[in-house]
């Protein structure tokens, strides 16, 4: 079983000051802050690594500073060392040399829908003038491995037909942002809502089996309400290397200095997410560990107070009694096929 690689995103970009906010703060990834971030990593740490390119728009800092990326991994890896590189994109900016070049690294790629409360679901013209779908059509045919990230707002209106649209665009797997949780206006995050738009939206999967389309946080969701104490896949520890070069760690052990990150210090197996409170008895702090994509979606719904009403709980009842009952698994939704040699 491989070893799950240690996260390192990278925040290539952010959006630029409003006027007069007085910050002063690069808006580009610098090279000195690329070159130092990828020179500690792959020195601090033999195990594999997946470097996830994100930002305002990552692929604004052109093919020129990714050449470099890749060249300064190629120089700094360990023999035998396991590198992976992601790039989280709008796909406006993805044209034929960006998708040839993305092949060519072997770069995966994450398409980021625009959030918004109350989005429609996924359709053909929305998601072209948005440049995702545009992106999918030339990734596709280059074998490059890609997926839609999306928020449950895409899905909020009616779940059934926002799958069968992201399946009938070709979509070989969909991924929801953890803090993409529906709102209504100006209203707070509401968790318990949060938890019934993810039991219709697993009730939705359900009836959509067989599938191409791969919804990973919904396995979890299978995962957890047959494992209630926890198990499967746990995930690497994941870090964030700022524009500016600040360096916040996973797992809530704060931030330090790019010249004092040592990953080989970092406990393998500990959890990227928030920490239980002191007496915390939620059920999904209790079962949560650090495996999984849907796990860390979840983890929101602990902003409820715990107990009999957590939402966390109720989901994952629903879940555990759909399975009991449904003639259908989810192990009828195959996984994509492979998109790479």
């Amino acid at each position: 079983m491989q070893t799950a690689p240690t996260r390192v995103v990278l925040e290539v970009s952010r959006p630029p000051p409003g006027d007069g906010d007085g910050d002063s703060a690069p808006h580009q990834m610098p090279f000195r802050v690329l070159a130092s971030a990828v020179d500690r990593v792959l020195r601090s740490t033999p195990s594999p690594v997946r470097f996830v390119w994100d930002g305002a728009e990552p692929l604004s800092a052109g093919r020129w500073f990714y050449e470099k990326a890749v060249a300064l991994e190629q120089e700094f890896a360990r023999p035998g060392q396991r590198l992976e590189n992601e790039v989280v994109t709008s796909g406006a900016l993805l044209d034929d040399p960006w998708a040839d070049f993305l092949s060519a690294r072997r770069f995966e790629v994450s398409l980021r829908l625009p959030g918004a409360a109350g989005a429609e679901p996924w359709e053909d013209e929305q998601a072209a003038s948005a440049g995702a779908l545009r992106a999918a059509r030339r990734l596709r045919p280059r074998s490059v491995a890609f997926r839609v990230l999306a928020g449950l707002e895409h899905v909020a209106a009616d779940p059934a037909r926002a799958l069968r649209s992201f399946e009938r665009a070709g979509v070989p797997e969909l991924s929801f942002r953890p803090a993409a949780l529906p709102e209504s206006g100006d209203d707070p995050l509401d968790p318990a809502r949060a938890a019934q738009l993810l039991a219709r939206l697993f009730d939705a999967w359900l009836e959509l089996a067989p599938s191409r389309l791969h919804l990973p946080d919904l396995r979890d969701l299978v995962v957890l309400a047959e494992r209630p104490q926890g198990g499967g896949p746990r995930e690497g520890e994941a870090l964030t290397v700022r524009v500016d070069g600040k360096v916040e760690l996973g797992g809530g052990a704060g931030c330090c200095r790019l010249e004092e990150l040592d990953l080989a210090a970092l406990p393998r197996g500990a959890s990227t997410g928030p920490k239980p409170r002191s007496g915390d008895r939620c059920h999904w702090n209790a079962c949560c560990g650090g495996a999984g994509a849907g796990r860390a979606l979840l983890r929101g719904l602990t902003r409820a107070a715990c107990g009999e009403d957590c939402p966390a709980r109720a989901l994952l009842e629903h879940v555990r009694a759909r399975l009991g009952g449904s003639g259908r698994r989810p192990s009828a939704h195959a996984a994509p096929a492979a998109t790479g040699d």
